[in-house]
């Protein structure tokens, strides 16, 4: 792959972490997805009837579950590759820089916490500080600003985690059990 074909991957994996809100479902530690190129952007979601851009093949990702899909993908001679990622995925908004995602995953992943701490040892003292910042919103030991600070350098840290594994381009079949 050359450098064009590398960005070009970088920015699709940005850009389907950002669609809609389906991160928040998927649980702490990281699920097998597969990618490949196919012509026209990803859909924000599987309702949505308009893509984005028509005229080049773009990467697309999707959670690994549908055996049938895949299969039809195989079968049209479409190269697969496999990644894993968690709800850890939306990482930090472009714009706002603000890490918008951790908010809403509690419900969903109460572990959040503790997974963390097993990828960042070295942040422990630090993830404690969010968890008590979460939990004691009415009287937090740490500033905004500086929950902010360390929500950014953590979901930095797992975003990169899951972009290098993209990078990776680990081919399905050979994973394939």
């Amino acid at each position: 792959m050359d450098e064009t074909e590398i960005e070009q991957l970088k920015q699709d994996f940005y850009r389907f972490s950002q669609l809609h809100s389906w991160y928040k479902h998927l649980p702490v530690t990281p699920v097998q997805f597969i990618f490949y190129k196919k012509q026209g952007q990803q859909l924000t979601h599987r309702y949505e009837l308009l893509e984005q851009d028509q005229t080049k093949k773009y990467w697309h990702f999707e959670r690994l579950y549908d055996e049938v899909h895949i299969q039809e993908l195989v079968d049209a001679n479409i190269k697969l590759y496999i990644a894993h990622f968690g709800s850890f995925l939306r990482g930090i908004e472009k714009d706002t820089g603000y890490t918008w995602g951790f908010t809403i995953m509690p419900n969903c992943n109460p572990s959040k916490y503790a997974y963390l701490k097993t990828l960042f040892p070295e942040f422990s003292s630090k993830i404690d500080l969010l968890e008590e910042y979460d939990n004691n919103i009415s009287n937090p030991i740490l500033s905004d600003q500086e929950y902010e600070n360390t929500l950014n350098i953590l979901f930095t840290k797992v975003q990169d985690i899951y972009l290098n594994n993209v990078l990776e381009l680990k081919p399905y079949l050979d994973n394939k059990l």
